[in-house]
């Protein structure tokens, strides 16, 4: 299980939306479940694996047009760039 720790801004931007991604990434077997050959303690404490499986958890994921948003990205991966476009 994993998410955000956010601190309060002094002073917060002036936006209609604050959105959260954390990105993160998996290894999925050939029949659609999780893989479990890198969930011992050394591989969760090393990690740095590249995995078969990548998504992005958004905490809102629709907007107006022209509301003005913050983005707030997290990568969880220790092993992967995962390329931005909004």
């Amino acid at each position: 299980m994993m998410g955000a720790l956010l601190g309060e801004d002094v002073t917060p931007p002036d936006v209609d939306h604050n959105i959260t991604v954390l990105m993160s990434d998996w290894q999925i077997a050939e029949d659609g479940t999780l893989s479990d050959k890198f969930a011992n303690r050394h591989s969760i404490a090393h990690g740095g694996y590249l995995l078969n499986f990548a998504r992005a958890f958004l905490s809102k994921d629709q907007v107006n047009e022209l509301d003005r948003a913050r983005f707030r990205l997290i990568n969880a991966v220790t092993n992967r760039i995962f390329p931005i476009n909004i």
